[in-house]
């Protein structure tokens, strides 16, 4: 008998439906109440406008540090690239984030092997996203406020003016974040923002390398301008006399619409003066008084570094930053005091590719970790 006919083709599933656009998406934003409503003068887009900010965004990839801040872990999410499907949409977006802290690990009753409670960690997230329209900033594409799902270690309401009242009902969550800024940007999209990199890496966990990031265009006076020694946004306004709107509302918070405005409207300055910018001098007195810390090994905080510092230098280091990225920032009272310090590691003095003293401090477990000048002393 003849053989079997083969069985049929298995049925493909049907394609995915289209992506829908960031218009479209039916998401549950919170509004921010009080919010300044400030006019300023806008722009529109050219067809020069890749002419315009490319140099900007090159601009920003020349910082000393930004081989360090923007190579962000390979398994964050990144934008898709450009096509069709955002052909419409904004290319020059500003965003703008106020953040709170977490408990990273939720369970404060975790123990060593000794049987001694462990150190809770936190870390920051974000409580409210502000995007505008980089061609229009009066539009306004979202302004909500963010509902983490892990417990609140801090509001930070001092900067933020956020309370545990203003989250209570709130139903915008981090991955609703994702899906409106995943359908909005694609991977060409120019991000513009002061500290960019914190808000896309720190608080909402995106990666993204298409940015122009005032904290890093703009250099504090007598510094090199790494991360803990750039200009404040309120220095650079001032100093540079830009004509912007309120950086806080009327209830003394920071105002997130209006911090992206003048954002971009120091950007705009800087291109005016093609990059011929005044130095900045900060309105913070101990701005300058910092050591970068790199290569931190993995499970040292803050206050150990600050302990094993002490220990080789006989100087306390007057505070720390969180450790980012195996790198955080040691504060010193006064350039005399930073001088000792970096004068009682031992080992010779080197220099990075920046052209930075360093040195590598070797701590007693063998581990070891490079401290860094963040200014001429």
């Amino acid at each position: 008998p003849p053989p079997p006919p083969p069985p049929p083709p298995p049925r493909l599933p049907p394609p995915p439906p289209p992506p829908q656009s960031y218009r479209q998406i039916n998401l549950p934003i919170a509004p921010v109440a009080n919010t300044t409503k400030v006019i300023i003068p806008t722009t529109s887009s050219t067809a020069e406008f890749r002419q315009q900010w490319e140099p900007v965004v090159t601009e920003t990839s020349k910082h000393p540090d930004y081989a360090t801040l923007f190579p962000f872990p390979t398994k964050l999410p990144q934008f898709r690239a450009y096509g069709s499907w955002c052909a419409t949409h904004p290319p020059l977006v500003v965003l703008s984030c106020a953040t709170l802290l977490v408990w990273d690990d939720d369970n404060d009753k975790s123990t060593d092997g000794e049987g001694r409670t462990k150190r809770r960690k936190t870390k920051p997230e974000v409580c409210r996203l502000t995007v505008l329209n980089g061609l229009n900033p009066r539009e306004v594409l979202l302004d909500t406020l963010v509902k983490p799902k892990r417990s609140v270690a801090d509001y930070r309401t001092a900067d933020t003016g956020i309370t545990s009242d203003d989250l209570r009902d709130v139903v915008f969550y981090l991955e609703h974040a994702h899906t409106f800024l995943k359908s909005l940007c694609s991977a060409e999209t120019v991000i513009v923002g002061h500290g960019v990199y914190e808000d896309l890496f720190t608080a909402l966990g995106l990666a993204h390398y298409c940015c122009a990031d005032t904290s890093l265009l703009f250099r504090v006076k007598g510094c090199h301008g790494e991360k803990m020694v750039v200009p404040l946004l309120s220095d650079i306004v001032k100093q540079c006399s830009v004509a912007t709107g309120a950086l806080t509302e009327d209830t003394g918070r920071v105002d997130c619409v209006g911090k992206a405005r003048a954002t971009l409207d120091c950007c705009w300055f800087y291109m005016a003066k093609r990059g011929r910018v005044p130095e900045i001098i900060s309105s913070d007195p101990d701005a300058g008084y910092k050591v970068l810390c790199s290569e931190v090994p993995v499970g040292m905080e803050g206050d150990a570094l600050k302990e094993v510092f002490f220990e080789q230098t006989f100087i306390l280091p007057l505070a720390s930053s969180a450790i980012t990225g195996k790198k955080c920032y040691l504060d010193f009272t006064s350039e005399d005091h930073l001088k000792l310090a970096f004068e009682g590691i031992e080992g010779e003095v080197k220099k990075d590719s920046a052209g930075r003293k360093l040195k590598i401090f070797k701590c007693g477990d063998g581990k070891s970790f490079r401290v860094v000048l963040t200014r001429e002393i």
